[in-house]
């Protein structure tokens, strides 16, 4: 997903509101994208979320792993790279 044309960040923008929006296109639950389980059906959204908010928002690698349910900064940049 390199060529994805994502916007410039914003600061209004939250990684909440980016969960919600990735867990509404994929159908799945916020819960799932927080959560441990590591389906592919989950996982794609998962990383696609953290990508997302890594682009799309100022918050820390850290910060961005906390809010997906207490994720190491390292699985961000995992995240990040994969997309």
């Amino acid at each position: 997903m390199k060529s994805l044309n994502v916007a410039k960040k914003d600061n209004s923008l939250s990684i909440r509101q980016i969960q919600e929006t990735v867990s509404r296109y994929y159908q799945v639950e916020v819960a799932d994208l927080l959560g441990r389980k590591r389906v592919k059906q989950i996982v794609m959204p998962r990383q696609i979320a953290m990508y997302l908010a890594r682009e799309m928002t100022d918050s820390s690698l850290p910060k961005i792993g906390k809010e997906f349910g207490g994720k190491d900064h390292t699985t961000v940049i995992h995240a990040y790279e994969k997309n």
